[in-house]
């Protein structure tokens, strides 16, 4: 993939914009944290570009982690999913020219769909030097993003959600940093509530997946079409193991540990780890 530049924007529709503390811990509005560089544009890539599934397991040369989709008998779609994390610091050493994303968000896997809309963190090896952003993607592959709408740093405890709106069609994403007690939120056209996913995306360019370590994705929960927030890989869904696995050696590159479920709160848990660039 060739790598291209642009400055990240922030999306001005139905912004909404509040620190959780006081006015001064009110997260940045500014195009991009790092304004004296510019910053790759690397929309998320149709979800199931690539992707091959055997024995319950699905390699996909992008993603690790696990995808919601409709189950005959269960759920038709999805209203919300929501995962939270740290965010994990790279190994620019390991890895001195390359990306990785964390997302969690609704649509973009079925039928090969183009459409998602998710929130999450952006990654960056350049030079050996990391960068990190809080972003949304939404709408259609190839420009949907990422837009750069939070400052984050490694180690910050984030939540991410998208919820669904039968009412007003449309997507509320909600990005949150607790550690900084700041948080971004907004709401813009839905245009496909097919699949819930939280993932780890890689490969976005031709050096590989960013040594991100591992990252522990806790407190997940979806809604689906037919009842309340329940777990990832809830009775009423069909739930994709996520492996991804790299062109160059055929190799899992990160994947995810088996999900974990607590009762009560009905929450999953799971961990997505780096192997190798690709």
């Amino acid at each position: 993939m060739n790598r291209t530049t642009r400055w990240l924007a922030v999306p001005a529709a139905g912004l909404i914009l509040v620190g959780l503390a006081t006015t001064s811990a009110m997260a940045s509005m500014t195009p991009a944290i790092h304004a004296s560089r510019t910053v790759p544009a690397h929309p998320l890539r149709p979800l199931a570009s690539g992707a091959t599934t055997h024995s319950g397991i699905t390699n996909s040369p992008y993603y690790a982690g696990y995808v919601d989709l409709p189950k005959k008998g269960g759920a038709t779609s999805f209203k919300y999913v929501t995962a939270s994390f740290t965010v994990p610091t790279l190994n620019c050493t390991t890895t001195p020219n390359s990306e990785v994303t964390q997302i969690v968000g609704l649509g973009g896997w079925t039928n090969d769909s183009q459409y998602r809309n998710a929130v999450g963190i952006y990654s960056e090896c350049s030079g050996g030097t990391a960068y990190y952003e809080g972003v949304i993607w939404r709408y259609s592959y190839p420009s949907d993003g990422p837009y750069d709408v939070l400052a984050v740093s490694p180690g910050d405890s984030i939540v991410g959600s998208v919820y669904f709106s039968s009412a007003s069609y449309e997507d509320t994403f909600k990005l949150v940093d607790q550690t900084a007690s700041t948080y971004y939120e907004t709401s813009q056209s839905a245009y496909d509530n097919s699949s819930a996913e939280v993932l780890t995306g890689g490969n976005l360019n031709s050096d590989g997946t960013a040594d991100f370590g591992s990252v522990a994705f806790n407190t997940v929960k979806a809604i689906g079409s037919t009842g309340l927030a329940t777990w990832l890989d809830g009775a009423n869904f069909k739930t994709l193991h996520v492996i991804e696995k790299g062109p160059v050696t055929g190799l899992a590159d990160a994947e995810p540990t088996p999900i974990v479920d607590t009762a009560k709160p009905a929450e999953s848990a799971f961990t997505n780890t780096w192997y190798r660039q690709n």
